[in-house]
């Protein structure tokens, strides 16, 4: 965990534009490194990221001089180097107060916060880092019905303090109190949470970069959150909206609040991953799953493999029969055949006060409450 990062352009200004667009004339002659190297500084200003067969095209230089030329910039702390190109390195924000940081993407937050809380199963012990982000996790928590055994370990005050009705332990640490990001930190916290171990950490970020890795501007947080990495003996899951924005491109799409609508950066991250293996000439599987799967659906059982199995058998017997345009049900503990025409024939309905809605909540770890 790193906590401190340390005139006009020729090239296009539209965002958006390739190489391509920028007249060939403008390279007639070749630059000298100095100049080349403020031309990459500039596009990259404009572009956000760079390819180096693009830069070399553009500037009329053998792509082993467009790497050169990365690697000085890179040691001037200028960009960072990626898999065959780079990016510009991302100075850290001062960190803003905790209610000004609530009210940036409040949906991303909760998206994130539903999809994390649902990794949870009843006896694990989770550390929950500060941030409103990781707030979102044990808010949802709260809202599950099916936990009856779960220890959380946070130095989030405002998460904290938001468990009022949950049937689950929480453990606040102990230390100096930070009113900015409303949490706790220093000797006392850290030598508290060495004394501790989980099963799984959720740690909100500020931001992840390609050299650095996770990244915060709060010495103080950082270290807490080191610890809880090294105490944790299972999956550490990075909860933070917008994070890695800057690796991708940008769009000017925008939610109904007017925000920016951020990219996934688990696209991103798993293209990355494969072709960094793929380069060191080692055989990798990635996946990547989109979160909100684990929110709607649960793991089979036995009794689904039965119930599926009864089911095929009766569709069997039906066509066995000459019976078509049919779907296989099971009511009043029996099985039925059901026209389709008749299944289809009005809108169902479902009441969410009711009990199927209500067991179906409680099947996969839903909350009741969506907002």
């Amino acid at each position: 965990m790193s906590w401190s990062i340390p005139s006009k352009s020729i090239v296009s200004t539209q965002p958006g534009h390739s190489p391509e667009d920028v007249p060939r004339s403008i390279m007639s002659k070749a630059l000298i490194p100095a100049e080349r190297r403020r031309e990459i500084r500039d596009y990259l200003q404009v572009h956000q990221i760079a390819q180096i067969a693009s830069l070399s095209s553009l500037l009329m230089a053998s792509e082993a001089t467009i790497r050169r030329d990365l690697e000085w910039l890179e040691q001037q702390g200028i960009v960072e180097r990626t898999h065959g190109g780079a990016i510009l390195t991302q100075r850290l924000p001062t960190e803003p107060a905790y209610a000004y940081s609530a009210q940036a993407h409040p949906e991303e937050k909760r998206r994130i916060g539903l999809a994390a809380a649902a990794l949870v199963k009843d006896g694990d012990t989770i550390f929950v880092n500060s941030g409103t982000t990781a707030t979102q996790v044990v808010q949802h928590l709260v809202a599950r019905t099916d936990l009856d055994n779960v220890s959380v370990i946070t130095n989030n005050v405002t998460a904290a303090l938001g468990v009022t009705e949950a049937g689950f332990e929480v453990i606040l640490l102990g230390g100096y109190f930070r009113p900015l990001a409303t949490s706790v930190f220093g000797h006392f916290a850290t030598a508290m949470l060495r004394q501790l171990a989980a099963d799984k950490a959720f740690i909100g970020v500020d931001g992840i970069t390609l050299k650095y890795g996770c990244t915060t501007p709060a010495s103080a947080e950082a270290e807490i959150a080191q610890v809880m990495i090294e105490r944790t003996h299972g999956a550490v899951i990075v909860v933070a909206e917008g994070a890695g924005q800057d690796l991708m491109q940008k769009t000017a799409e925008r939610d109904a609040s007017g925000n920016v609508r951020f990219g996934d950066i688990g696209l991103f991250l798993r293209d990355h991953i494969t072709a960094y293996f793929r380069q060191i000439g080692m055989d990798v599987n990635v996946k990547y799953i989109d979160p909100s799967y684990s929110i709607r659906s649960v793991p089979a059982n036995p009794h689904d493999s039965a119930f599926c199995l009864l089911l095929g058998h009766n569709a069997v017997h039906a066509g066995m029969t000459g019976r078509t345009d049919m779907v296989v049900g099971f009511c009043n503990h029996e099985f039925t055949h059901v026209p389709i025409n008749l299944a289809v024939y009005a809108r169902k309905k479902v009441d969410p006060a009711g009990r199927l809605w209500s067991s179906v909540l409680a099947s996969t770890g839903q909350p009741f409450n969506m907002r």
